[in-house]
């Protein structure tokens, strides 16, 4: 009996253990996406800015480019951070067994 209590205790601290860990990569991931939006914002502001400067004479197409380049890969990271929060997300309902955020109830 006391081997099974043992086990016991050592499995829900286990599960206790990994399903703060994931709670942890959800916060990290939401940080990061907060963070990526933030980052693609200020992005879309210098694409705009450069393309003015383009219109005025003050700047080339190389440069335009370039804003425009980074602006896309901000939008990636943006995408990747998403991807993440939802990965995070379905695996922490896997792990404590989340019918309804699997989408398995009836």
């Amino acid at each position: 009996m006391d081997a099974l209590e043992a086990r016991s205790r050592f499995l829900r601290d286990q599960i206790a253990v990994e399903v703060d860990g994931i709670t942890i990569g959800i916060d990290a991931a939401e940080r990061l996406a907060a963070i990526a939006e933030q980052e693609l914002q200020l992005a879309e502001r210098l694409v705009a800015a450069e393309r003015r400067r383009f219109e005025l004479g003050s700047s080339n197409f190389f440069l335009v480019n370039q804003r425009e380049e980074t602006a896309t890969d901000a939008r990636v990271r943006v995408v990747d951070a998403q991807s993440r929060i939802a990965g995070a997300r379905a695996e922490l309902a896997a792990a404590t067994a989340d019918r309804g955020a699997l989408g398995l109830e009836r």
